[in-house]
């Protein structure tokens, strides 16, 4: 036996509405869900392409939980590369399900660079994945408090 739902024409009209918004729009699909460049850095091509990376902004010690932030403090990033490199900056919650709340590509030139990602203002754990032709070359931990 097979039922058919059918909508009212007004409900009906209204869905119909909202795909196509959506559609035009690009839909939920353009948002990231992850980082693609997970697991652990490779130290041989982050040394190819920088001297140094870390936190320009944050309280307390890097350790296993990283950096302390507070909700409207900005994360900034003090890179200094080799050579002129398009790097991705993912950063996402920590977890199985993280969601990705920043992801840019910067052309960083030689030299140092400070890159702003902006306040993160969920309490949470996160991680920065930061990558150089989609291979994986830092991992960077921070927490909101």
């Amino acid at each position: 036996m097979r039922y058919h739902t059918v909508l009212p024409g007004r409900a009906a009209v209204v869905l119909v509405a909202l795909a196509l918004v959506a559609a035009a729009c690009g839909g939920p699909t353009q948002q990231a869900t992850e980082c693609s460049a997970g697991g652990s850095a490779d130290d041989v091509a982050f040394a190819q392409h920088f001297s140094k990376m870390d936190f320009g902004s944050g309280s307390g010690a890097t350790g296993e939980g990283g950096r302390e932030f507070t909700p409207t403090e900005a994360v900034v990033l003090v890179t200094v590369a080799k050579s002129e490199v398009a790097t991705r900056f993912c950063a996402q919650e920590r977890g199985r399900l993280g969601t990705v709340v920043h992801d840019q590509v910067h052309t960083l030139p030689a030299g140092e660079t400070r890159t702003d990602l902006g306040a993160f203002q969920k309490k949470a754990d996160y991680v920065v994945r930061v990558s150089v032709d989609g291979v994986l070359v830092k991992n960077l931990t921070f927490t909101v408090r």
